[in-house]
C-alpha cells in the first residue's frame, strides 16, 4: 500500500484511480473464486484445458491491468503476483490442508483415505507449484523496469506480454521436472 499505492508508482503522472483501475485491484483479490470455480467446473477436469483457459485469463488481466486501468510496469507485475499468491493461499488453506487433516485422520483409524480427497490435494498441490515461478517473478519484476517499454525493443504498449511469456516458459520448466521426477532415485 505505501510503496505503490501512496508512492505515486501505480499509474503514470496523468492518470490515476479510475473505476478500471479500481476494478482491477479488487479483481487481484476476487480472481480466486473464478479460478476455483472453474477447477470444480467441466472445465477443470482436463488440465491441458484448464491451464489454456487459465494462461488466457492471466493474460487478458495482464492487458487489462495495462491498458484500461492504466497501471504501470511494475504496479501490474505486483498485482498479477499478489493474485497468484491469493491463489496459492486459498489452496492451502481451503483444499489442500483440509484435505490432508480427513485424509491422515482416516490413515490413523485405519480406514482407507477418500481418493477424491487425495486428488483434491494432489492437484491443488501441482498448481501450487506451478504458479510458484509467476509469483516470484512478478514480486522480483516489480522491482525494475528494466523489461518495460522502450527497452529491448519492448514498446509500452506491449510490455505486458513479458509476463505471459514468462508464465509459459516457467510453466514449460515446471512441465518438465514433474516429467523427469520419477526417474530421479528415491524421489
Amino acid at each position: 500500500m505505501l510503496v505503490f499505492y501512496h508512492g505515486g508508482i501505480m499509474f503514470p503522472p496523468d492518470r490515476g484511480w479510475g473505476y478500471r483501475a479500481q476494478g482491477m485491484a479488487l479483481g487481484t483479490f476476487l480472481a480466486v473464486f473464478l479460478y476455483d470455480q472453474l477447477h470444480k467446473s467441466a472445465l477443470g477436469k482436463d488440465p491441458k484445458v484448464f491451464g489454456t483457459i487459465c494462461f488466457v485469463l492471466s493474460t487478458v488481466v495482464a492487458w487489462l491491468m495495462a491498458s484500461p486501468a492504466a497501471f504501470t510496469y511494475r504496479a501490474y507485475n505486483i498485482h498479477l503476483a499478489a493474485m497468484f499468491g491469493t491463489i496459492m493461499a486459498f489452496n492451502v488453506w481451503f483444499r489442500i490442508w483440509p484435505a490432508q487433516r480427513q485424509i491422515i485422520t482416516a490413515v490413523k483409524s485405519g480406514t482407507a483415505p477418500d481418493a477424491a480427497l487425495v486428488a483434491v490435494a494432489g492437484v491443488r498441490s501441482r498448481h501450487n507449484t506451478y504458479v510458484s515461478a509467476p509469483l516470484l517473478w512478478g514480486m522480483i519484476n516489480s522491482h525494475t523496469t528494466a523489461l518495460a517499454g522502450g527497452n529491448f525493443g519492448i514498446t509500452d504498449s506491449t510490455a505486458f506480454l513479458v509476463y505471459p511469456i514468462f508464465i509459459l516458459v516457467s510453466w514449460h520448466v515446471v512441465w518438465h521436472l514433474y516429467k523427469r521426477a520419477p526417474k530421479v532415485k528415491g524421489f
